[in-house]
């Protein structure tokens, strides 16, 4: 596929080029019948070679590059990569040094080799839900908060939603709102919860 899509880059480049410099001959003949003929010969001319010459610096930069690539390409298939880190810069091949779930050489995580403490591993940082060390409602650890919540009451108020004028709107457009208040029995922390209705 690579090469059927490079052989038409390169078919195109040289039509191109084929195509103008042709087109810079027919101008040339019909200038001379023109007043400066010369002038205009002569600028076509320079124009036409110009051209030519960046197409075949181009073409010739391509086909390097390209002839570079296939042989690092090969290259990376009898083992000799050009390693950046863990990933070969020619073909992306990764090499991790895994330390567990960390890979040594350049930082990146995978889910599997934790070292847990409890709830956390001492590599990588990462947090599941068991083995933790509860302090109240929140672990040492981890941060993590496991509140008993336990309802202590409700209130309810009235109001208008936003863009609504009361002055000018009927009462159907009035709306009442219900909060609900608890408390946590371990830490005595309250949260509040907004029901719309």
């Amino acid at each position: 596929m690579e090469n059927r899509k490079d052989r038409l880059i390169l078919s195109t480049i040289i039509s191109g080029g084929l195509f103008f410099i042709l087109g810079s001959i027919m101008k040339i003949r019909e200038g001379r019948n023109l007043k400066n003929s010369s002038i205009l010969r002569w600028t076509v001319l320079v124009l036409a070679v110009t051209f030519g010459v960046l197409l075949c610096l181009c073409c010739i930069l391509w086909l390097v590059k390209k002839m570079k690539n296939s042989l690092a390409v090969r290259r990376c298939r009898k083992g000799s990569h050009v390693w950046n880190g863990c990933i070969c810069m020619v073909c992306g091949t990764t090499n991790h040094v895994w330390d567990g779930c960390k890979c040594t050489r350049c930082g990146k995580t995978r889910d599997e080799g934790h070292s847990w403490d409890g709830c956390k591993c001492t590599r990588c940082g990462k947090n599941r839900d068991e083995g933790h060390l509860w302090d109240g409602c929140k672990c040492i650890r981890c941060g993590q908060a496991h509140h008993e919540w336990e309802l202590t009451g409700t209130d309810s108020e009235e109001y208008w939603p936003e863009g609504v004028d009361p002055c000018t709107e009927n009462l159907c457009f009035l709306q009442i709102r219900t909060r609900r208040h608890y408390k946590c029995t371990r830490c005595g922390e309250i949260m509040e919860e907004a029901i719309q209705s």
